[in-house]
């Protein structure tokens, strides 16, 4: 399945490894709008709620069982941290289309890995993001268009840390539960920062932490767009959930909830006139699972794997900042399989380029050495012919 569907004609036939609440969430969605859940993998409370949901479900506790059942369409990966990620990669190498919880992994590593075998294969993954999803971020970009970006943005982001809670153990499962996995702001607002203003060029972290797997301590991230526009994100305990965007045009104010789908209040001023929507997160998975069945005809816009490795740079950058007290630059270097086969030719080049003056300096004392200068350059452009080619192909 390279996309989905243009009508809603097919039936998908889904898959659940892992007991993520969003991931319930979708699944019954989905399950309403006509798909069907056929495999599910993860504890027995999630196995007992599969079977009230789908009688001739397939049942495991065994995650591998689910990766390879083989009438499954799409895959939804929801179990939680390092073994998510390692579930993407056994479904990446069975080329499996799969939507999976973000983050799908601590290591930005692991998204470069996905990204190139994407690229190569040719088949979708999805990171579930839902504040994609909400009616009032689809509002927000209406009025973004009337407005205009201009290089006068600001941005003030207030997140509350309170409801983070440490990392637990939980004997019964015998492993990890980190509570900041169902909801944890630095990487959801990684992604509204970029939906708000488009890329962001720089980033400088204040705060007491140096790792943000589990977040207790103030936060404060200041950093500007690339298009214009700068911005300021903070988290502590005690604030109020929102965000502020003020340009020269238009001020727009939402409250409540950002990053878990929930009511929120969103309020546009602009030329003394003020408009006020009032909504709530419960329509979210219902516009998910309409997206999947019905592409073409939906207005919302879900986040592509690319969205998920733009979101673990800005994260992986906010800890830089926090490690080396400055300033961080985002570049972000397209990893994409011509743009890493770029890179390793430009070192091979520069290699050879150095191996060649070594040679000549030698060569009065070795002449023999001179005889390797073409042989070298010789090697050099056979290899970036073969490259060619198979870039082409």
């Amino acid at each position: 399945m390279s996309s989905p569907t243009s009508a809603k004609t097919f039936t998908y036939r889904v898959g659940l490894i892992g007991d993520h609440p969003w991931a319930r969430a979708l699944v019954e969605a989905l399950q309403q709008q006509g798909c069907r859940l056929i495999a599910c993998a993860g504890p027995e409370p999630l196995l007992a709620w599969a079977m009230r949901w789908s009688p001739t479900v397939s049942v495991s506790r065994d995650a591998a069982q689910g990766l390879s059942h083989p009438e499954v369409d799409v895959l939804v990966l929801a179990d939680t941290w390092p073994f998510r990620g390692e579930l993407l990669a056994q479904a990446i190498q069975l080329d499996r289309s799969v939507f999976v919880i973000h983050p799908a992994d601590q290591a930005l590593e692991r998204y470069y890995v996905v990204q190139l075998a994407l690229e190569e294969r040719r088949f979708p993954v999805w990171p579930i993001i839902p504040h994609r999803f909400f009616d009032g971020l689809a509002r927000i970009r209406t009025w973004l268009q009337g407005i205009g970006q201009s290089p006068s943005w600001h941005l003030e982001v207030n997140i509350p840390i309170n409801e983070l809670k440490s990392l637990e153990i939980a004997p019964a499962r015998k492993r990890p539960t980190l509570e900041t996995d169902r909801c944890h702001p630095l990487w959801f607002w990684a992604d509204w920062l970029r939906c708000l203003g488009g890329e962001i060029a720089e980033i400088y972290a204040v705060g007491e932490a140096t790792s943000l797997s589990v977040l207790h301590a103030p936060l404060t991230v200041t950093g500007r767009w690339e298009s214009g526009g700068h911005f300021i994100w903070r988290q502590a305990p005690g604030l109020t959930e929102g965000f502020r965007l003020q340009t020269a045009q238009g001020i727009i104010t939402w409250l409540g909830a950002t990053v878990e789908p929930g009511r929120h209040v969103c309020q546009y001023e602009r030329e003394g006139q003020r408009q006020i929507v009032e909504s709530s997160g419960e329509s979210v998975w219902k516009n998910y699972a309409a997206w999947l069945l019905d592409a073409n005809n939906c207005t919302y816009t879900p986040a592509q794997w690319v969205d998920a490795v733009a979101a673990a740079e800005i994260v992986q950058a906010i800890e830089e900042s926090l490690r080396s007290r400055k300033a961080v630059s985002l570049l972000r270097q397209e990893y994409t399989e011509s743009a890493v086969f770029k890179s390793q030719a430009a070192s091979l080049g520069c290699g050879i380029i150095w191996l060649i003056l070594v040679l000549a300096m030698i060569s009065p004392l070795v002449p023999q050495a001179l005889y390797l200068i073409p042989i070298l350059l010789l090697g050099c452009l056979v290899l970036f012919a073969v490259g060619w080619l198979a870039l082409r192909r």
